[in-house]
């Protein structure tokens, strides 16, 4: 089963794939691992590069975050300078060599991402998070323009609004009541990515219409949905 995640900055995507991971067996497929690899090579640690120093400036850095190295690695360069499928790329390389197993990719942030997810059958999830809001770019500016209704001060990388995901994770409490939220989330993805195995021709036509596949696909969740709803009683 493949699970992507997608959410805010903040909004608890890593918690939940830790929970996935630790409780239930999955195994890590992060876009961003590429680019991180790249990062390590020049002698940052977890702590500097996923921990609570990715604010801090660093001497290997030039001065500069490693946060602020991943998104313009990420982005500026990756996306913008060498194509927008680079990282999509490299994940897919890595996920359709490894051995049937669970997997979840926690970072989430671009449509063509999604639709390599669904392309194989996978599920989208968005975390909401009542505590963790959007973030501007350009300083009081961007902000008073977020405030406004403008959506363009968030950088693209921040952009979730733009994945339709098929499911919705509320993170709004303790780690114990989300450990329940992910278990109970975790029996509907299946029932969805039960119906949604794709053949090698659903493949190819999903990537030339991403957007009918998204389409099939919200219609499909709908339904799980409802039939979801009706064993537990909740229609």
């Amino acid at each position: 089963m493949l699970i992507g995640i997608t959410g805010l900055a903040g909004s608890g995507k890593s918690t939940v794939a830790n929970i996935l991971q630790d409780a239930h067996g999955f195994e890590r497929a992060r876009f961003a691992d590429p680019f991180k690899a790249m990062l390590r090579a020049l002698g940052l640690s977890d702590r500097e590069l996923e921990g609570d120093g990715s604010g801090e400036p660093l001497e290997a850095l030039c001065g500069k975050t490693s946060r602020h190295a991943k998104v313009t690695l990420g982005t500026a360069w990756g996306r913008r300078m060498i194509g927008a499928d680079l990282w999509v790329r490299a994940w897919e390389r890595r996920v359709d060599s490894l051995d049937e197993t669970d997997l979840a990719a926690e970072d989430v942030r671009f449509p063509n991402e999604a639709a390599a997810i669904r392309a194989r059958g996978g599920v989208i999830i968005r975390i909401e998070n009542p505590r963790v809001k959007p973030r501007a770019r350009w300083g009081i500016v961007g902000r008073l323009l977020l405030a406004l209704g403008f959506r363009f001060p968030i950088h693209p990388s921040e952009r979730v609004d733009r994945i339709e995901a098929d499911l919705i994770l509320w993170n709004g409490g303790t780690l114990e009541a989300l450990e329940e939220e992910v278990e109970d989330i975790l029996e509907l993805a299946r029932d969805i990515a039960a119906n949604r195995k794709p053949s090698a021709v659903q493949i190819a036509a999903d990537s030339l219409r991403p957007d009918r596949a998204a389409r099939r696909h919200a219609e499909l969740s709908e339904s799980i949905l409802e039939a979801y709803a009706d064993r537990r009683g909740l229609a």
